[in-house]
């Protein structure tokens, strides 16, 4: 009753105030691509998490965060029970320390240990030789510590942004990274810190580490490089580590307000409550390539293709690569709209899971398992040279909004 009544008030006042909202500097902005990278596990996130997931009745928001850190990477989360133990804080942590390798404190940190972490490496090798300049948020100071020991033994110049950034500092080290446009240099940014006001376009790949459960917060983090004196083409990659909480943070946001409106900001109020069978989803970890894309019931099998080219005249298999390739630029646009209003109107119930993230079938999903259109998928997100043996599913959406 309240939301209605707000909007009622909303339209009344329209008439009378003249708002000019970002939306309207879009059209003459660069292209942007955004990718939903999704990442496999390692079984050392597969153990720690099921773990995790064993314990949902004691303290739920305080497990979720340790999920989070989890499918960062469990070094981040071994380091916070350790500290915890030795702090003497009361909390048991000894089941969920059971469920790392022994000794696992003493070992370096291994790469190989999340999916993401693996991914990201290849990833900013790849940029280097790109000579593309990176910006990479995340919502964990850890893991921000974490990312930034990484980026400097492969040889990167990192600058950082976070909440410890003296404020007289943080608009020269912006100033620097970009005027330098140095492929050298990274820059680390807090989502919340950094997710407001700053102008990065010395960059033109941003990669969102991790997701917040407001979408809002991502939307803005990720506009950082995409904005007013941006002269190239945008590349933002969100990376997700499949089957677990971070799939359950997307799919919420998608629900909630639309992934558009990830990308673009609405009029829309976002509540962070979690209601009891939600909860029981949270905490459910599922061994699969993309969660997501199982929801949706998709007829895709993840080549590529929007649903009325599947249940349509154009095949993608039976055009040779120069008409497929040229294909995707024609229709990304055009299509995208009418895919989403009229297929789906006609073949969802609404009552079915998949039709509150109706707005992922404007996107064009894609799998491994389809070596011709995952290479496709590769070339255009800059990762043709690329094994990404941890990838296991992706999403892409080419716009001009």
């Amino acid at each position: 009753m309240c939301y209605n009544e707000a909007d009622a008030i909303s339209e009344k006042f329209s008439d009378c105030f003249l708002r000019r909202t970002s939306t309207i500097n879009n059209s003459y902005l660069p292209n942007r691509n955004d990718y939903i990278l999704f990442c496999a596990p390692s079984a050392v996130q597969k153990s720690v998490l099921a773990s995790i997931c064993a314990l949902m009745n004691e303290e739920p928001f305080v497990l979720i965060d340790m999920m989070r850190k989890a499918s960062n990477h469990p070094a981040i989360l071994f380091k916070k029970l350790s500290s915890a133990i030795n702090k003497d804080t009361g909390a048991d942590y000894s089941q969920l320390l059971r469920a790392f390798p022994k000794d696992y404190g003493n070992q370096p940190v291994n790469i190989a240990d999340s999916g993401k972490l693996s991914v990201f490496v290849e990833m900013m090798a790849c940029f280097r030789q790109m000579e593309e300049c990176v910006v990479v948020l995340s919502n964990f100071t850890k893991t921000l510590d974490m990312l930034s020991s990484l980026c400097s033994s492969l040889g990167f110049r990192v600058l950082r942004l976070d909440g410890q950034t003296p404020v007289s500092t943080r608009q020269t080290i912006v100033k620097l990274f970009n005027t330098e446009g140095n492929p050298e240099n990274v820059f680390l940014l807090s989502t919340k810190a950094g997710g407001l006001g700053l102008n990065l376009i010395g960059a033109s790949r941003l990669i969102l580490f991790d997701l917040d459960w407001n979408p809002a917060t991502d939307m803005q983090a990720m506009a950082r490089i995409w904005r007013d004196g941006q002269e190239r083409d945008c590349h933002i990659y969100r990376l997700v580590t499949a089957g677990t909480v971070d799939e359950k943070i997307l799919q919420r946001q998608i629900k909630k307000t639309g992934l558009h409106s990830v990308i673009v900001p609405n009029e829309q109020n976002f509540r962070t409550t979690c209601l009891d069978d939600e909860l029981t989803n949270i905490f459910t970890l599922n061994d699969t390539k993309c969660e997501t894309h199982d929801l949706l019931n998709c007829d895709c099998a993840g080549q590529g293709s929007l649903p009325n080219e599947v249940h349509g005249e154009t095949g993608v298999h039976d055009k040779d690569e120069a008409n497929f390739l040229s294909d995707h630029m024609q229709t990304e646009e055009e299509k995208k709209d009418e895919v989403a209003n009229d297929f789906l109107a006609a073949t969802i119930d609404k009552d079915d899971e998949s039709f509150l993230m109706t707005e992922l079938f404007r996107w064009r999903h894609y799998s491994p398992v389809h070596a011709d259109t995952w290479m496709y998928l590769k070339s255009i997100a800059g990762f043709s040279n690329l094994p990404l043996s941890d990838l296991t599913f992706a999403f892409h959406l080419s716009s001009k909004l």
